[in-house]
Parts: structure tokens; C-alpha cells; sequence
């Protein structure tokens, strides 16, 4: 109980950090890491996919700013196109507002 009360104070990026810890320290299998950490597969998958990203990225994905489940898409680009840098937009656009029928308001 009481690690799931740290695990959910830790960041998306800091898991990421703990799995790769794991991994890397005690020679640990991603199906080895979930079962340690009590997690799903692809949740560890999905940490550890962060830290393929470059660097940059990393404090957008800790604040937020780029939601978690983008990450495979990103690395998925990255792959596609090594060495591209990819370009996330750092303002939204503006929704539209409208009524509970879909009309504008």
C-alpha cells in the first residue's frame, strides 16, 4: 500500500527512470519490472518509451504538456525519420464553444 501511495506521487518521467533502473541494476524483464512494481506490461512499455524521446522532451512529458499517451506516437516517428527533430506545437487552438444540441453559442 503504502508504494502505491509513492508510485502515484512520481512523475510519468521518473517511473520511466525507476523501470530503466530496474532493467539495467537488476537485469529485470519488462514482464519482471510490472510484476516488482505491480503495474501492467504495457504501462512499464509505455514509461520506458519516454526515455527513447530526446532529452528536451522530457520536462513536457513530466508537466503535462505532451500527454503520456502520445509518447508512441512519438517514438514511433522518430523512428520512422531518425535524427528529425519533431516539432510539438507549444499553444492550442482555441475550441469552439458550443451547446449541449451542437450549436454555437
Amino acid at each position: 500500500m503504502i508504494a502505491n501511495q509513492l508510485r502515484s506521487q512520481l512523475s510519468p518521467l521518473e517511473e520511466a527512470r525507476v523501470c530503466r533502473r530496474l532493467r539495467t541494476e537488476h537485469g529485470l524483464t519488462l514482464k519482471g519490472i510490472a510484476q516488482h512494481l505491480q503495474l501492467k506490461q504495457a504501462r512499464v512499455r509505455e514509461r520506458l518509451q519516454i526515455l527513447e524521446l530526446p532529452e528536451s522532451l522530457w520536462p513536457r512529458i513530466s508537466s503535462g504538456e505532451i500527454p503520456v499517451g502520445a509518447v508512441a506516437a512519438l517514438v514511433a516517428i522518430a523512428k520512422i525519420a531518425p535524427g528529425s527533430r519533431p516539432r510539438i506545437a507549444t499553444t492550442r487552438r482555441p475550441r469552439s464553444r458550443t451547446g449541449s444540441w451542437g450549436v454555437p453559442v
